[in-house]
């Protein structure tokens, strides 16, 4: 008699027990991966860097191997766990043992998951562990760390479940991977490859950015791996990570039915039955035809044309070829290839229908061209969610991505050029092009809301017209708060270019920029960060976490906005350089100076302009013009801080032929210098803007 209960301790500890090899091997695996890397970069930065700046690091950065788990181990533990599936006599034997379905089912499920838990846990807590002893090199991220372990379970999971689910309906080991695979991909694939071809033949259509980002395990592979970049979105993904779970659950319920009323003899056999059967042969075909119809839509030649006809032909070929492969792969029976060539009435039914599908589906899209009254809000998308460091301004911008836009006259600007784009490109496509690829207009991104949908568009405004658009950003009071209020950066990351200050250093000049910008004029601030950074003192460099992925921000240090932070700044400067001034200046004195290469960069208060200097010692020899030229700057060196609208001079010395010269980079206040007389030496040129 079969026990009624819907797990077992006894079957959960046998599943563990059968486990155990893979769990302790991996378990090694990723302890010795969690020591190393950290262990290895520290002595990396150790050896090659004069000056250790602890930078902070992600889970991602630390323990990457925690990818596999999901991509490696919950394969490797499910298929070897639940193998008896695709043995006629271990399934019988299971099927025989006096516990339900249900309970075996859910036993060894928990089973796998507690291994891949342990797995994550045990490495990720030796990986937290040696970041924390190594906190001179590295500031870990904790948030990171656990959306990355989350995120890995949370794949793991729906790996699992959509495994089981393939293993329930079919009995080979071959099919078991193919339905999987098919399962955990095809889904979102389709619309992945739908919306690039959308996209392709419609330059305003922009695909709805939630849609993939929402199931954290094709997200992963999209940004990822297809496309080679930034999988930081996946990982962070709140909504994601919490969507993909309820799938995996839902994945895991549909498993353990079909597991429930799956027959023992399907064990061995490609699939429960023929149609069945069909239905994989069919999809996988299909997967593939995707590709040609895709071809056939975006091809701009004519596809009746010899050359193109004869093209499909042989990709059609190669469709029916995958179409009898996998019968004869699965089957291992030439005689079903006979009983499968009705099912390709069925591929080419299906074909026809996904070509015209998609044409409609294109046209539906390209006439979206809503009327201003019908537009109830406009929004900037993000533009920058897959780059690593930001300028100020774009911060703000992607800070403030999720702003509805709700005027009149900015629906009237956006319904009217999205209409132009889209009339220009009915005309003709060359023309579209011709006309938007120019300095005459400026390309925007935008969300349009409307009281029936929503649609993402790339469209093309007048440049002389998009300071209406952002007229209403800047006289919104959200939007300015945003502007004047710095980011928060993550602990340890702070430095600037040039110099090496005490991160007690950088926050006090943090703290003192803060409270200036705060109280700053708007429009002042805003042309300092707008205005390529001009007339900025140095930048004060960070990591930040905008939408919950980290950057990289430069924030400009302005005597015209930050007066304070600047004084600040140079006299924690002066104290770094000051004791090294007197040896600066006898350098010209040193027959070694003719060994060195400089790089001068000199401020002038006055002409507010820069002239640079590079010689390099490699090239050709010290002239006596160059001689005098040194002479005049380090004769021009002013033994105190530089003032905040004070001449400067940024000195850079290098001896590259000597490993073990410790070169020289300091910025040193001047005497009052006429900028002209520079130009008289050789090598001195002036630079076409001054950034101070």
């Amino acid at each position: 008699m079969k026990n009624s209960k819907i797990f077992s301790l006894g079957l959960y500890l046998e599943g563990i027990k059968q486990l155990k090899t893979f769990g302790i091997i991996f378990s090694i695996i990723y302890a010795i991966e969690a020591l190393l890397i950290p262990i290895g970069s520290a002595i990396s930065i150790n050896a090659n860097s004069r000056e250790i700046h602890a930078s902070a690091v992600t889970g991602i950065e630390v323990h990457p191997i925690l990818f596999l788990t999901f991509i490696v181990v919950a394969p490797i533990m499910t298929l070897s766990l639940f193998s008896f599936l695709n043995k006629r006599n271990s399934s019988d034997f299971y099927h025989a043992l006096p516990h339900s379905r249900v309970s075996l089912f859910l036993s060894f499920f928990a089973a796998v998951m507690t291994w891949i838990a342990f797995i994550i846990l045990s490495s990720g807590v030796i990986s937290i562990i040696v970041n924390l002893i190594l906190n001179k090199f590295f500031t870990l991220m904790p948030k990171s760390f656990f959306m990355l372990m989350l995120f890995c379970f949370v794949a793991s999971l729906l790996v699992v479940s959509s495994i089981l689910i393939a293993m329930s309906i079919t009995g080979t080991l071959f099919n078991n991977v193919v339905v999987s695979l098919l399962i955990l991909f095809l889904p979102r694939f389709v619309y992945y490859i739908i919306n690039m071809i959308v996209s392709y033949k419609i330059p305003v259509f922009v695909a709805n950015p939630m849609e993939n980002g929402l199931n954290i395990f094709i997200n992963f592979f999209l940004s990822g791996v297809l496309s080679g970049g930034d999988i930081s979105e996946a990982i962070y993904n709140v909504k994601g990570i919490i969507y993909t779970a309820f799938i995996a659950i839902v994945y895991a319920l549909i498993g353990c039915i079909l597991f429930k009323i799956r027959k023992s003899e399907v064990a061995s056999h490609s699939a429960p039955n023929r149609f069945m059967q069909a239905a994989y042969r069919i999809i996988i075909t299909m997967t593939f035809c995707l590709f040609i119809c895709g071809v056939m839509i975006t091809s701009e030649d004519d596809i009746f044309s010899p050359e193109m006809f004869f093209g499909y032909v042989v990709l059609y070929l190669i469709a029916i070829f995958i179409y009898f492969i996998y019968e004869l792969l699965t089957t291992k029976k030439l005689k079903n290839l006979l009983r499968a060539i009705p099912g390709l009435l069925i591929v080419a039914i299906l074909n026809i229908a996904l070509i015209l599908g998609l044409n409609i589906g294109c046209n539906i899209e390209l006439n979206f061209t809503p009327s201003a009254k019908e537009i109830q809000s406009v929004c900037l998308t993000d533009s920058y969610s897959y780059w690593y460091s930001l300028t100020y301004s774009e911060y703000v911008n992607l800070s403030a991505n999720s702003y509805e836009i709700k005027d009149a006259k900015v629906n009237e600007l956006i319904s009217d050029s999205l209409k132009d784009c889209v009339d220009t490109f009915k005309e003709h496509e060359d023309l579209y092009y011709n006309k938007y690829y120019s300095d005459k207009y400026t390309s925007l991104d935008v969300k349009i809301k409307t009281k029936t949908q929503t649609k993402y568009r790339s469209i093309f405004i007048p440049s002389d017209k998009l300071s209406a658009v952002y007229d209403v950003l800047w006289n919104d009071k959200n939007y300015r708060e945003l502007f004047l209020n710095l980011p928060k950066p993550i602990e340890n990351t702070m430095y600037m270019s040039g110099v090496t200050l005490s991160d007690e250093q950088m926050e006090e000049i943090f703290k003192c920029m803060q409270k200036e910008i705060k109280k700053a004029d708007f429009e002042t601030w805003y042309e300092v960060v707008m205005s390529d950074n001009a007339n900025s003192t140095d930048f004060l460099h960070y990591q930040t976490t905008v939408n919950n992925k980290q950057y990289y921000i430069s924030i400009p240090l302005s005597p015209a906005t930050t007066p304070k932070a600047c004084e600040k700044y140079y006299q924690y400067v002066y104290e770094q350089n000051k004791d090294q001034i007197e040896a600066l200046k006898s350098l010209k004195e040193n027959d070694d100076i003719y060994d060195l290469s400089f790089y001068l960069c000199i401020y002038d208060k006055d002409s507010n302009t820069y002239a640079t200097y590079s010689y390099y010692h490699e090239d050709e020899y010290l002239t006596s013009n160059d001689m005098e030229c040194i002479d005049f700057v380090l004769d021009n060196i002013d033994d105190k801080p530089i003032s905040v609208y004070g001449s400067y001079v940024i000195v850079s010395i290098q001896n590259f032929n000597d490993p073990y010269y410790e070169g020289l980079d300091m910025k040193l206040a001047l005497k009052d210098v006429d900028i002209e007389e520079l130009f008289e030496f050789k090598r001195f040129f002036r630079e076409e803007y001054i950034s101070r």
